[in-house]
């Protein structure tokens, strides 16, 4: 059984060429705890679903920064999507917790990620409405007792 649970802190730095990936997998590896592999999902009171980036690669800085999420219209839901490594051997999805701000948020998915071998994705949400405005909060997850990495998000 793994006791090793960690967020991905680099996969969105994927997408760029090999010399500003290898700069940015370096980044992530020298300054764990910083922004992570999540995506937002905002579902609005129709129903109409819009997936939110949480950080970008900023080429001036030559960092992955956080980008600023809102919790929207009091009718709206944001919930998180987390990749990270070391989740299959999980007991049961009642062993996974997360933690947003030092608030508790429900997990509802937590397994296998559909696109990429060997990663795994926790879905959670939606987020409180108290969080709203809090800036840069960190998010950790739970599993069977033993915590995560930690990494960040900024909530407006």
């Amino acid at each position: 059984m793994p006791t090793d649970y960690r967020f991905v802190n680099d996969l969105a730095s994927r997408r760029f060429d090999d010399g500003s990936t290898a700069k940015v997998e370096r980044q992530s590896r020298r300054r764990g705890g910083q922004a992570g592999a999540i995506v937002a999902l905002k579902v609005d009171a129709a129903g109409v679903q819009t997936f939110l980036p949480v950080s970008t690669y900023d080429s001036a800085q030559q960092k992955v920064v956080p980008v600023p999420v809102s919790l929207g219209a009091e009718t709206d839901k944001l919930c998180l999507i987390l990749n990270g490594t070391g989740l299959r051997g999980r007991p049961g999805l009642t062993s996974v917790t997360v933690e947003v701000g030092g608030v508790a948020v429900p997990v509802f998915y937590a397994g296998a990620q559909p696109d990429f071998v060997g990663l795994d994705q926790v879905n959670i949400g939606s987020l409180p409405r108290s969080l709203a405005g809090k800036g840069e909060i960190q998010v950790v997850m739970t599993v069977d007792k033993n915590r995560s990495n930690r990494v960040t998000v900024t909530i407006q």
